[in-house]
This record gives structure tokens, sequence and C-alpha cells, in this order.
């Protein structure tokens, strides 16, 4: 059994809270994003509107879609 030295711990620790931040930083984007999805949903059940705030709207939607999309594939190829 090899034992690794407390230099290597310290390493391996500094790695996992840098990869924690930077998954915290992916997650805060998500969650912005989906808020704002979120947003405009709500934005769109309470009123009525034209086709082209309609056609506005789902193309904002999209975006922010593609957005989130993004970021799920940076988080999971932060695979640790």
């Amino acid at each position: 059994m090899v034992m690794e030295s407390y230099e290597d711990q310290k390493k391996f620790l500094k790695e996992q809270v840098e990869w924690c931040k930077d998954q915290g930083r992916i997650l805060g984007s998500m969650d912005r994003e989906l808020h704002e999805m979120r947003t405009i949903v709500v934005y769109v059940l309470e009123h009525v509107l034209t086709p082209i705030e309609v056609n506005e709207l789902n193309s904002r939607l999209n975006n922010l879609k593609m957005k989130v999309h993004s970021l799920e594939q940076q988080l999971q190829s932060f695979v640790h």
C-alpha cells in the first residue's frame, strides 16, 4: 500500500475545490437561463400576444434552450 504524501493530498483537494467552483459557475449560468425561460413562459400565459411577439419569444426561448444545452454539455465534460 502506497501512502500519498501530504502535498499530493493537498493538491488533490485543491483540484476538487476548483472542480466544484467550475461546476457551481455552470449550474449558476444554467439557473439564470432557465429562470429567464420560465419568465417568458409565464408572460406568454398571462398575455394575449401578436403573432410577431409569439415568434420573437419563441426565438428567444430557442436561443435560451441552446444555451442550456451547451451548459449541460460543459457540465458533463467535467466528469472527474
